[in-house]
């Protein structure tokens, strides 16, 4: 049986804050959450939870 390399991460690991502004950074380039998920090696799911999450902080940074 083959091994695959790869450095995309292991399913369920958990999202860092770093990999949570990337998401943020490639949705706002790309305006797609499956182009996100995709290049990043992530489900599309996790990638709009944390890009909502993130447009929400900066939303509520510039309120105040």
């Amino acid at each position: 049986m083959a091994t695959r390399k790869s450095n995309l991460p292991k399913k369920g690991s958990r999202i860092s804050r770093v990999e949570a502004e990337r998401f943020l950074e490639l949705y706002n380039q790309l305006g797609c959450y499956k182009e996100v998920a995709r290049i990043t090696g992530r489900c599309a799911d996790s990638v709009s939870r944390w890009v909502e999450i993130l447009q929400a902080e900066q939303i509520i940074r510039l309120s105040n």
